[in-house]
């Protein structure tokens, strides 16, 4: 009798893991870290242990990322102030512009009645 086809697609796939491949061999490395001998215990044992340790490199990453939150939350706040900075500048700005182009227009307007009155004499 022949195979399952579904028996001979699952045998396929484990007959073309490749045992030299970095990704294996870290799996492989970090499984070790944390299961210890190869008892029955253990092979009971074995997918809590593995939710165990993702937990625990979950919770590593939590902390680890939370320093970055902080910095990132100190930037945006050096970020906001700059911009508020920036706001308040445009304004003073906008204010000298509109005093300087009154200041202009009665220098002018000065600079045309004194050469009305120039050429009137």
């Amino acid at each position: 009798s022949n195979p399952s086809p579904a028996i001979v697609k699952k045998v396929k796939k484990v007959v073309e893991i490749r045992l030299d491949a970095p990704e294996l061999t870290v799996a492989l490395q970090q499984l070790n870290e944390f299961y210890g001998p190869n008892t029955l215990d253990n092979r009971r044992n074995l997918r809590s242990a593995i939710q165990k340790r993702g937990v625990q490199v979950t919770s590593t990453f939590v902390d680890c990322f939370q320093d970055v939150m902080t910095k990132i939350d100190s930037l945006e706040s050096n970020v906001n102030a700059l911009s508020e900075c920036a706001e308040r500048m445009e304004q003073r700005i906008k204010a000298a512009h509109a005093t300087t182009s009154q200041v202009v227009k009665v220098t002018e307007q000065l600079q045309r009645k004194e050469e009305a009155a120039i050429a009137h004499k």
